[in-house]
């Protein structure tokens, strides 16, 4: 069905046949598969990604990965990511409740987690987004997770926690930078000061 629609339709034709019989399909089932075997999900991935090829008319050994993100259409493994994300978002406050006060900031917006499989596969995910994504409202923690998911395309759910870990990295180099830069300005000032002093005394 997909070749033929391809054959006979425009672009947006495509993708929104995509949206209607594939991506529906695959929504269905996607909260409870972030916890089935890897094998499970590779199997529906190959599947889906045999079906970007045919909407983009490309060969089978083609890589999709660019395909993912030109048609802005999520992989099965993004797809669980945001499933599983927004539904902690959701319930958010009662995930939270009875958790003991944290007051180092690192630790403040992490989720405990819960004796049910399921919900701490989903916490674990939510855990390693960026803090500044977490504390937004449930729109907008939406916009931007999806963001997120479109521009990267990700293969494994271990790349977008990977993702998250090294945009983390960069941003804590970033700090030390800034503070080398700071001490080294600071140091610079003080021995101009004290070339000037000194040039004054002996001038004296």
């Amino acid at each position: 069905m997909c070749r033929k629609v391809v054959k006979y339709s425009d672009v947006q034709t495509v993708k929104t046949a995509y949206y209607g019989y594939v991506y529906s399909k695959l929504k269905y089932g996607v909260l409870p598969w972030g916890c089935s075997f890897k094998e499970n999900i590779d199997r529906v991935f190959k599947k889906q990604k045999n079906i970007i090829r045919i909407n983009n008319g490309a060969n089978r050994n083609t890589s999709c990965r660019e395909l993912f993100i030109s048609m802005k259409v999520l992989t099965v493994q993004s797809m669980i990511i945001l499933t599983n994300c927004l539904e902690v978002q959701k319930n958010i406050k009662s995930l939270k409740k009875g958790a003991p006060a944290e007051y180092n900031l690192r630790e403040r917006y992490k989720i405990p987690p819960t004796n049910n499989k399921i919900r701490n596969f989903q916490i674990n995910l939510c855990n390693n987004i960026l803090n500044k994504i977490k504390v937004l409202p449930l729109k907008d923690f939406k916009s931007e997770l999806n963001r997120v998911l479109f521009e990267n395309a990700f293969y494994l759910i271990e790349e977008f926690t990977e993702f998250f870990y090294q945009l983390l990295s960069e941003g804590f180099e970033g700090f030390l930078n800034f503070i080398n830069f700071i001490g080294f300005s600071i140091l610079s000032s003080f021995n101009t000061y004290l070339f000037n002093y000194i040039g004054i005394l002996i001038h004296t």
